[in-house]
């Protein structure tokens, strides 16, 4: 909320000309801002972070995160409002609804709808690991399922490199083990290193519906791990990716595969 963290929506000009609103610009001390976002601040400090280090992410990408730490439980649900923010760090993906106000423009939202763009040279996270959002168990090392973890009505951008980037892997969604309930819904996708979404790790089940990829320099769709997963994937679309759907052994080395349904793919090379 603005009246909670303060965010403005960038204008176009500060968009088109790489206003990013890193909390270094903002004329508030590295105090201040700990003061207004502690909980995500001191996961940072736990971790090493430098104040230099911690300084150098975008307001959005402290912001949401603040939001996603507000219960220790790792349940929220989350509205983002209609702008271009630009994310140099993993958002944690909570269980709960992540939601934006829509993948397009439209005049009562802004002209960008919600889109999350990659700062990839700015990027602050792990240098080989470039994710816009990170499903909890991911993003805490923990062995668990993403039970109920809902992405819904947002772009997101990559890099948008003319070609893949082998030393690193990046995607717009890294879901491990999406559990019951747990859903993609009309997002966008377009310029990752690697996939528009990355589910790795069975799904028991999951769902991907009504979603696009566009210019990924791997997959549309990347499942991993998947052998004895149930996943669906209805009305997929997706241009000029190498493929619009890949399975493959994923992080932990388990078998690709699964129980995979897909219904009315469209897509063009």
């Amino acid at each position: 909320r603005d009246s909670q963290f303060g965010l403005v929506q960038p204008t176009y000009w500060q968009i088109t000309n790489g206003s990013r609103q890193y909390l270094s610009k903002m004329g508030i001390s590295y105090a201040e801002q700990k003061a207004k976002y502690p909980n995500y601040f001191a996961v940072l400090e736990s971790k090493g972070w430098t104040q230099d280090r911690i300084m150098g992410l975008t307001q959005f990408t402290v912001a949401y995160n603040e939001a996603a730490h507000l219960n220790p439980y790792n349940r929220a649900s989350i509205k983002i409002p209609g702008g271009y923010w630009s994310v140099n760090a993993p958002l944690k993906a909570p269980m709960g609804i992540i939601e934006g106000v829509g993948s397009g423009g439209n005049a009562d939202s802004g002209a960008w709808g919600t889109t999350l763009s990659i700062e990839g040279v700015q990027w602050m996270g792990d240098p080989a690991k470039r994710f816009i959002f990170e499903s909890w168990n991911r993003y805490q090392g923990a062995i668990e399922w993403a039970h109920a973890t809902k992405i819904k009505n947002m772009s997101l951008n990559g890099e948008m490199k003319t070609q893949r980037d082998p030393t690193y892997v990046s995607a717009g969604i890294l879901l491990e083990n999406p559990g019951e309930t747990s859903v993609i819904e009309h997002v966008y996708c377009t310029g990752f290193n690697d996939f528009g979404v990355f589910i790795d790790g069975g799904g028991a089940p999951t769902t991907i519906h009504n979603s696009s990829y566009f210019y990924n320099h791997r997959a549309g769709i990347g499942i991993g791990s998947a052998a004895i997963s149930v996943v669906r994937i209805i009305e997929p679309s997706g241009d000029l990716n190498p493929y619009l759907i890949e399975t493959f052994i994923g992080t932990d080395g388990s078998p690709a595969g699964g129980c995979i349904t897909i219904i009315a793919p469209k897509s063009e090379p």
